[in-house]
């Protein structure tokens, strides 16, 4: 007879959450992954709010934290894989919170109408963002910045963060002088 597995993804994200609240992180997903016979519960937890995101202690300790609790559960029927990761350098914006941590980020938004431009946000709240255009220039190798724009959560199809090695203190002066 096989065994089945007990949890879903809700119930992973029921069973983990508290553990998520007390190392001081927001849970941003918990899924249950297969890939072919193999099964990974992936654990997605950022910072609820504030610039930064989780040190590699406290992913450390949560992960460990995590562990115990799916050992005393045992709700997977197969061995599997813990994964405690976070969003990313590059990820994609999908509530106002996650906004509100990317201000001064570089954001790559795509509009509902088809717009589609890369600006640094300003200002988030509940409604929208606050947006400063700019668009490289690849010769020169300059940013040319443009007017801020206000967008509203709902003018917006998608918004991923932008990678950026280093910034530009010089064209950040230059913006705003």
């Amino acid at each position: 007879m096989t065994r089945q597995n007990k949890f879903g993804s809700r119930e992973l994200a029921e069973l983990v959450s508290p553990a998520v609240r007390a190392a001081g992180l927001f849970l941003e997903q918990a899924r249950i992954v297969r890939s072919g016979r193999y099964l990974t519960a992936r654990i997605t937890v950022d910072l609820e709010s504030g610039p930064g995101g989780p040190d590699s202690r406290q992913l450390e300790e949560l992960t460990r934290a995590i562990s115990a609790i799916l050992d005393d559960a045992d709700p997977f029927a197969d061995a599997y894989s813990l994964e405690v990761t976070t969003p990313g350098a590059a990820r994609v914006l999908t509530e106002p919170r996650h906004y509100t941590r990317a201000v001064g980020r570089s954001v790559r938004f795509s509009l509902r109408g088809g717009e589609s431009f890369t600006g640094r946000i300003l200002q988030a709240n509940d409604g929208g963002v606050l947006v400063r255009p700019e668009e490289k220039v690849k010769k020169s190798n300059k940013t040319i910045f443009f007017d801020p724009r206000v967008i509203t959560f709902q003018e917006i199809e998608k918004a991923r963060v932008e990678v950026e090695l280093r910034k530009s203190d010089k064209s950040e002066a230059e913006a705003e002088g």
